[in-house]
């Protein structure tokens, strides 16, 4: 053997002496599966996330849907619960806005405290009207502005609604539950008051008038009347005047057997001083009148109050107007 091939051999021999190298592909292997598996998790999370992103979506597509129908249902109903009265539908035009329970706006208004409604008018340096409820001088007004300012009593006065039916509470009229409509313009506001049919219709009793009485931004409403419709009036006697008993009362009024109810009252008196029942009237503007007596009067103004029903309520609709017990001015101005 030469050299050569000495040197050949042990090169072989060393080289087959040498291990391979493990190759770890077991490992690996197992790796490769614990990715596809940490794979497959973050791919659930995705599913589930886009399923949970979908499902919001159409939570708030739905919520999208009813929202207008929500919105409009809202802004043309909204409860209210005046003084002493049970929960009122009020329906305005235009739509008002719900301020805190029991209070609601009508345009340009702003909120009180205590979550009643102030209507931004033109207070009136003096008054030309007959201040019939629920304040009988503006010294009883200005009374009750320190006890609001003072405590947050009774708020309600801020409210021309709340206050039209405290009135109708007042007259006895139990069935007139219902405000429809707040205006306002520069002389006051004018309330729709009534009920509802028994298929839930309107039916509108009469049209308040109010106006503020005193001064300030929070001077209480006061009713001073109710606006004339062709349906029924009360013409005589004249707004205003000196009147005693017995007192002759008179108007026009819309419709097929009615029967006209007629009261005198005054705000200290928890009853009527007279009352006249009843007057049977009827046909197109067809005029009525009656005599009513009435006794015990010491306040300066009184209210003659006309209604009628039968029909679908005791009272369906109703007028009045303010007259005097003696000359003068204004009770406190």
């Amino acid at each position: 053997m030469t050299v050569e091939d000495q040197l050949r051999q042990a090169m072989a021999d060393h080289t087959a002496g040498i291990g391979l190298a493990p190759d770890h592909w077991d490992e690996i292997e197992v790796q490769a599966a614990a990715a596809r598996r940490v794979q497959a998790r973050h791919r659930a999370r995705r599913r589930a996330g886009g399923l949970t992103v979908l499902g919001v979506a159409v939570t708030a597509a739905a919520a999208l849907i009813a929202l207008p129908a929500l919105t409009h249902e809202s802004t043309h109903r909204v409860a209210v619960t005046p003084a002493n009265r049970p929960t009122t539908i009020v329906t305005p035009e235009p739509a008002p806005t719900t301020v805190s329970p029991g209070a609601t706006t009508v345009p340009g208004a702003t909120a009180a405290p205590g979550g009643v409604t102030t209507v931004p008018t033109t207070v009136p340096t003096g008054f030309a009207y007959q201040p019939l409820y629920p304040f009988r001088s503006v010294q009883e007004a200005t009374a009750w502005q320190a006890s609001y300012r003072a405590t947050g009593a009774q708020p309600w006065h801020l409210d021309p609604g709340q206050t039209s039916l405290s009135f109708t509470a007042f007259l006895g009229y139990s069935d007139v539950t219902t405000v429809f409509d707040v205006h306002t313009d520069a002389t006051g506001a004018h309330v729709t008051v009534g009920f509802p049919n028994p298929n839930g219709a309107p039916v509108n009793s009469a049209v308040v008038h109010l106006r503020r009485f005193g001064t300030g931004t929070d001077a209480p409403w006061e009713v001073v009347g109710t606006d004339d419709t062709a349906n029924f009036k009360l013409t005589t006697p004249r707004y205003g005047t000196v009147v005693k008993s017995p007192l002759t009362v008179g108007g026009a009024i819309m419709g097929v057997d009615e029967s006209i109810r007629v009261q005198v009252l005054q705000v200290s008196s928890p009853t009527p001083l007279g009352v006249f029942c009843c007057q049977p009237a009827g046909n197109s503007g067809a005029p009525w009148g009656a005599t009513v007596s009435f006794k015990g009067a010491t306040d300066q103004v009184l209210i003659v109050a006309a209604s009628t029903g039968g029909h679908l309520a005791a009272v369906e609709r109703f007028t009045v107007t303010g007259v005097r017990t003696a000359g003068g001015s204004t009770p406190g101005l």
